[in-house]
């Protein structure tokens, strides 16, 4: 298999040698005075006698212009070459791994720089395993006029595609009426992908339901099998194509092969909408990334920090934080991330509080180490929140640290033992106050380490990887 490899990129390499040389052969003609001669021999009966504009091209090149591939079709050359030429970048930016099964083409829910959310995990963790993984980000804005873009990110092939559809992300798609020129364009890179693997079974992990169309597209034509990444109810969110994304939604669930829900909500909903089989995998985190953040020296003089970093939104229970801030608890109450306008100004007038803008996510660690008590107040009467299966609770928990939220379905299983889960304003702030003090009853950092560890996306991932294998195994009964 080496062999064949070297013998392909050795092809390529002298396939863009003799591209080269192409080049320089036209340049050379454009230069050559003989060359000049004999276009202008072509040119003069077939432009004297022409049209208006035919003749100013005429004098034009008389008085030294460029040459006219239609008269001197070595220079045309030139513009072939440039062709071929970027036709074969493209094909050795695809880096793929030397026995992969499978081709895997993620169709994300966020570009693959922007957050490493569940998306990010999911998709390294598949290429760890050995899969050839290809990520579609949600914008588009690749940098070429005239073909996606393909960056390698650490073992991801990370797409974006042009910006062609008058809409720079695929949330308004369907508003820009974008989907014929999209569905065409994925379908041009996905054959290039498969003509550089060494087979021809795709599976696709579809995580936002604008993607449909072009899921549908991958099954009907290239036989692709569907994974629905269930990781939201994205009907909830607020979107301007609300409808659409509602019944994108029912689509993508019920044509779905597998649907992997994050939440019991979630598979429930799933089977609702139709969908042929459900699988939980439930969120994660990055062990290695957080433990750094355990505390085990001793708590310098000064307030408690009651931290929580993440979106701030309208799905954020500010009555807690106001609780929180009405408390005669000696604290410092540290929010972090990206906010809602209206949530801003409802939070930033309340005393103790500290509004912190978002950092990355490799500089998270360095702010969870500050928290005493970490804190998740979602409003838990929402469908979204009902839904979600929160990341952050994970994260808190591989620096061993006390959390307190409120009553989210998918925590109160770990009510008491890993988590308090509140509604009631007063008995959330006594949560924090036991935390704070040594008078809970949660387990011990070491215990909440341990449970992390099991939840880390190295496990997900192996989950992942169980059901593509799943699938290729059915794929090959087929055959």
């Amino acid at each position: 298999m080496r062999n064949r490899d070297e013998m392909l990129h050795a092809r390529i390499v002298q396939m863009e040698n003799t591209v080269a040389q192409m080049e320089e052969m036209a340049r050379a003609a454009g230069r050559n005075r003989s060359s000049r001669m004999a276009e202008l021999l072509s040119r003069i009966p077939r432009q004297l006698f022409a049209g208006k504009s035919e003749r100013q091209s005429l004098l034009r090149f008389v008085r030294g212009g460029e040459p006219d591939v239609r008269f001197q079709p070595l220079v045309g050359l030139e513009q072939k070459a440039e062709t071929i030429r970027r036709e074969l970048m493209c094909f050795r930016r695809y880096d793929v791994p030397e026995k992969s099964d499978v081709t895997v083409l993620f169709l994300g829910t966020i570009d693959f720089d922007f957050l490493i959310q569940r998306p990010q995990h999911l998709a390294n963790g598949c290429a760890a395993n050995g899969k050839a993984v290809f990520y579609f980000n949600a914008e588009f804005g690749a940098r070429h006029p005239d073909r996606e873009e393909i960056v390698r990110v650490g073992s991801v092939n990370v797409i974006t595609l042009q910006n062609t559809y008058k809409t720079p992300t695929i949330y308004q798609a369907a508003q820009a009426q974008a989907y014929p020129q999209l569905v065409e364009d994925v379908r041009s890179t996905v054959q290039k992908i498969l003509v550089w693997q060494k087979n021809d079974r795709l599976q696709v992990i579809i995580q936002h339901p604008l993607w449909q169309p072009v899921a549908e597209m991958l099954q009907q034509e290239f036989g692709a099998r569907i994974i629905a990444d269930y990781l939201d109810d994205f009907a909830d969110f607020d979107h301007a194509d609300k409808e659409n994304v509602r019944d994108m939604a029912v689509r993508m669930l019920k044509n779905a092969d597998l649907t992997l829900a994050t939440s019991v909500y979630l598979a429930e909903k799933a089977r609702q909408s139709g969908s042929s089989k459900v699988e939980l995998l439930r969120n994660g985190t990055d062990c290695a990334h957080f433990a750094c953040a355990a505390k085990q020296e001793k708590r310098a003089a000064g307030p408690w920090v009651v931290g929580y970093y993440g979106v701030l939104s309208t799905w954020f229970d500010c009555g807690k934080i106001e609780a929180l801030s009405r408390s005669d608890l000696d604290i410092c109450i540290r929010l972090v991330g990206v906010s809602d306008e209206t949530v801003r100004r409802r939070l930033q007038q309340l005393a103790k509080v500290e509004l912190w803008d978002a950092v990355p996510y490799d500089k998270l660690p360095e702010v969870l180490r500050d928290f005493d008590v970490c804190l998740i107040p979602f409003d838990a009467s929402t469908d979204l929140i009902k839904a979600t299966n929160p990341v952050k609770f994970y994260e808190y928990l591989s620096a061993g640290k006390k959390v307190v939220a409120t009553e989210i379905p998918e925590l109160m299983s770990y009510n008491g033992k890993y988590v308090y889960c509140e509604n009631d304003d007063d008995a959330f702030v006594e949560k924090v106050r036991r935390c704070l003090v040594g008078e809970d009853a949660l387990a011990n950092w070491k215990t909440c380490m341990t449970f992390a560890r099991e939840n880390d996306w190295k496990e997900k991932s192996k989950a992942m990887i169980f059901f593509l294998d799943e699938g290729c195994t059915s794929i090959a009964r087929e055959e």
